[in-house]
């Protein structure tokens, strides 16, 4: 059974051109129907491909903005601390910035 899984995950992954972690997320989020919570291009078309509800570190930050969880003033410190641990174009982070 874990060999089966394990091929699952391998096939995914390179189907995808794609991580293993990432194949796993994708693999479980649809076995369970979860939405996936997932910031690689790639592995976020693909899931959204495989008709499941996909979200990034980005949208999290506006979910918490506007659900009252968090102010804006810490969502924008929270965009400013994730611009420096992942690439962030300009766009996108201006975009998420004033969404915010």
């Amino acid at each position: 059974m874990v060999e089966d899984i394990n091929d699952k995950v391998q096939e995914i992954a390179k189907r995808a051109g794609i991580d293993v972690g990432e194949a796993i997320v994708i693999m479980l989020a649809r076995e369970k129907e979860y939405p996936v919570l997932i910031d690689d291009l790639a592995a976020r078309r693909f899931a959204i491909g495989m008709g499941l509800e996909v979200a990034g570190s980005i949208g999290v930050l506006i979910k918490a903005v506007k659900a009252g969880i968090n102010s804006k003033e810490e969502s924008l410190d929270d965009l400013k601390k994730l611009a420096k641990v992942m690439w962030l174009s300009v766009d996108v982070y201006e975009d998420a910035r004033r969404t915010i």
